[in-house]
């Protein structure tokens, strides 16, 4: 197996998030990098991904609606990025108060994609 080369440090973490160095040859990214993938966050986002298509989702479009396209965007467009951070907001306080277990896990991972959308809004990209 080949071994990637360890990253430099970077001056701006932010851009290695991004993938704003996935032109060099030399810096894995987030994309390619195997220890984004053995991180134990790395499942947790994913669920969070699966809830967003085939969970509560899917009522709202799930795979068959651009995620773009959803309704969580339209109420974003309308109210700002408030609603979207106010949602997640709401969802980990009814997490932390009222839901244990599976309950509490699926709440959060709502709350997580509600937090997804606010950065892709901060972003320009919704």
């Amino acid at each position: 197996m080949t071994e990637l080369k360890t990253p430099p440090p970077l001056l701006n973490p932010q851009d290695f998030i991004r993938g704003a160095n996935a032109a060099s040859a030399e810096i894995a990214t987030p994309y390619n990098d195997p220890q984004v993938a053995q991180h134990p966050l790395f499942p947790v986002l994913c669920d969070a991904i699966a809830q967003a298509i085939y969970g509560k989702g899917k009522r709202h479009g799930g795979g068959a609606t651009p995620f773009l396209d959803q309704p969580i965007f339209h109420y974003a467009r309308m109210h700002g990025r408030g609603f979207l951070t106010g949602q997640a907001t709401k969802k980990l306080e009814e997490a932390a108060s009222t839901r244990e277990g599976e309950a509490f896990v699926t709440e959060v991972l709502g709350a997580i994609v509600y937090a997804g959308a606010a950065i892709l809004r901060e972003q320009g990209k919704a």
